[in-house]
């Protein structure tokens, strides 16, 4: 792997560190963060090995995790360096993937009423009959609407984490700084640094 400039180093660490605050705040329990590239990642949050609660069975855990999901994303762009960066970065298209089953269940419930589609399989669903093109009127529609909700769920999600990270932008700073200067930290010397910013 390339020699990594300070500014790069600087913008990785702005995006763990927006997951670790809003994570630490969504109470989403996490083992490290660090700034070391390991297998795939420049930077990663390692999250501990229980089971996350099924999408779907926790509206309030699942909002929490598309916060934390979206934070790297939205710390990068309040953050130093360019604004377009963030949605361009390899560590946001992989956030993005793990937020679209969230994404996808609230779209499909939030069109349930309106067609009885139901659960994370209704768009791929309607993904597959409008490419086998064995679809008429009422389908077209329906993947309107679910497109339409999976827009407006996340555009929610942002606007909300951008709130979330904006109230506690000390913390999100006190964590890249400790990122940068010491590679990796753990859920408790997070949780310390997070909790001396805030007071």
């Amino acid at each position: 792997m390339a020699v990594r400039t300070r500014v790069q180093l600087t913008r990785i660490a702005f995006h763990e560190a927006g997951h670790v605050v809003a994570s630490y705040l969504g109470r989403r329990r996490f083992r490290y963060a660090t700034i070391v590239p390991e297998a795939d990642y420049l930077g990663c949050v390692y999250y501990t090995a229980h089971r996350e609660p099924d999408i779907g069975s926790n509206p309030r855990r699942d909002r929490a995790r598309l916060v934390s999901m979206y934070a790297g994303m939205v710390a990068q762009m309040i953050g130093p360096g360019p604004r377009m960066l963030a949605w361009a970065s390899r560590g946001a298209s992989s956030d993005m993937e793990q937020a679209a089953p969230i994404i996808h269940y609230w779209a499909a419930r939030e069109c349930y009423y309106r067609y009885g589609l139901w659960g994370q399989g209704a768009f791929d669903e309607l993904i597959t009959l409008i490419e086998s093109h064995s679809y008429d009127e009422r389908t077209r529609a329906m993947y309107h609407e679910l497109c339409e909700a999976r827009s407006r769920i996340h555009y929610r999600a942002i606007r909300e984490t951008e709130a979330v990270l904006e109230a506690h932008w000390p913390a999100v700073e006190a964590v890249a700084s400790a990122l940068l200067e010491r590679k990796r930290i753990g859920y408790l010397a997070a949780r310390a640094i997070i909790d001396a910013a805030l007071n």
